[in-house]
């Protein structure tokens, strides 16, 4: 989902061989990106993976949680956009003209997967996140919070990745 030519023209707009790598590199993605997934089957693989980064990964403890590993964290967020291209880039194609999760969950956004309220909650967690996960980074430490600290964004990212990642039940 994130991966991006690091040679080559990809508008395609000469002759040059190096547009044609960077064309053709978009063309693969696509390919990829867009093939036909059985749903449970690729939920399932994510929240597996996603389930052992965490066990393998976060932490958090002692009042404290790890802003990019815990529950409602941003690795959640990411998790969150990367599925739904995998899921949705076949009937929503403008998923694949980004990689960053910003620019995907508005995508998701302005392709009616995604309503504009958990759109704003997501990006504006991402932002918070980063920021903090930055401010960290410069002072040579893991990014941890309070964990009364975005107690409102975490809450979103749960609910949305319920919503997205839980397995569906029959009624």
């Amino acid at each position: 989902v994130r991966a991006r030519p690091v040679a080559g023209d990809v508008s395609g707009r000469s002759d040059d061989p190096q547009a044609s790598l960077g064309a053709g590199f978009r063309a693969l993605r696509a390919r990829m990106l867009t093939r036909e997934r059985d749903e449970a089957r690729l939920r399932d693989e994510v929240v597996s993976m996603r389930e052992k980064m965490r066990a393998n990964l976060e932490q958090s403890g002692d009042g404290r949680f790890d802003i990019k590993q815990a529950p409602g964290g941003l690795i959640d967020i990411e998790f969150l956009a990367q599925y739904a291209v995998l899921r949705y880039a076949r009937e929503c194609a403008p998923l694949l003209t980004f990689t960053d999760t910003i620019r995907i969950l508005e995508t998701l956004e302005s392709g009616e997967l995604l309503d504009l309220d958990t759109t704003r909650a997501l990006t504006n967690a991402y932002r918070a996140y980063r920021k903090r996960i930055h401010a960290a980074a410069l002072q040579e430490r893991r990014a941890k919070a309070d964990e009364g600290d975005f107690r409102a964004e975490r809450e979103a990212v749960q609910a949305a990745w319920w919503r997205f990642l839980q397995p569906q039940t029959a009624a």
